[in-house]
C-alpha cells in the first residue's frame, strides 16, 4: 500500500501544531483525524 503524504499549508499547519499541542495529541495524523471526526458529528454544520 503506497502512503501519500498531505502537504499542507503553512497557516494550516501552524493551526495544527496548536491544537494537537492544546489537547496533547502528539501524532499530527491523530490530530486531523480528530478534527476531521468533529466536524463530521456536528450534525453537518460548519463549525
Amino acid at each position: 500500500m503506497k502512503q501519500t503524504l498531505l502537504k499542507l499549508p503553512d497557516d494550516v499547519d501552524e493551526e495544527l501544531k496548536v491544537y494537537s499541542i492544546r489537547n496533547k495529541i502528539p501524532d499530527k495524523r491523530d490530530a486531523i483525524i480528530k478534527i476531521l471526526k468533529e466536524k463530521l458529528f456536528t450534525n453537518g454544520q460548519e463549525v
